[in-house]
């Protein structure tokens, strides 16, 4: 039997709740172990706000961290913010629970991903144009 929940490092849940930067491989795998399947580029694209909102309906007290700043790259500062949370909320780990299946099926909707998907928009600029060609998306 699959367990009911997963402990993630508090640092890979504010990648999601937070957008705290992050390496994709933790990021992915907590999102995964959400939805219930291994996600693509577009399916965490569309997953990650309907299991930012289940991370804090599982945990309240991530509704007491802060927005995360603008780090600027800086991955000592990141860090750094990182442990101010854990010491302000007095833990380093998570215990997350996967979604249920009706958010699953929400998160990994077709027009949840076609949205995601459309967020890959060429934009074709044209200098001559007054608009500079703001009307012409092409995927």
């Amino acid at each position: 039997m699959e367990p009911s929940t997963k402990n993630f490092d508090l640092y890979t849940v504010l990648a999601v709740t937070h957008r705290l930067p992050s390496d994709l491989g933790p990021y992915v795998e907590i999102l995964s172990w959400m939805v219930g399947k291994t996600v693509n580029q577009f399916e965490w694209i569309s997953a990650h706000p309907i299991c930012g909102e289940a991370l804090a309906e599982q945990h309240p007290q991530l509704r007491d961290i802060p927005a995360a700043p603008d780090f600027d790259g800086d991955e000592r500062r990141m860090d750094a913010w990182a442990d101010e949370q854990k010491a302000r909320i007095g833990v380093s780990s998570l215990p997350v629970a996967p979604l249920s299946p009706d958010k699953r099926e929400e998160a990994l909707s077709v027009d949840a991903v076609a949205e995601a998907i459309s967020l890959y928009k060429v934009w074709h600029l044209d200098l001559n144009k007054p608009d500079l060609g703001f009307d012409k998306p092409t995927d």
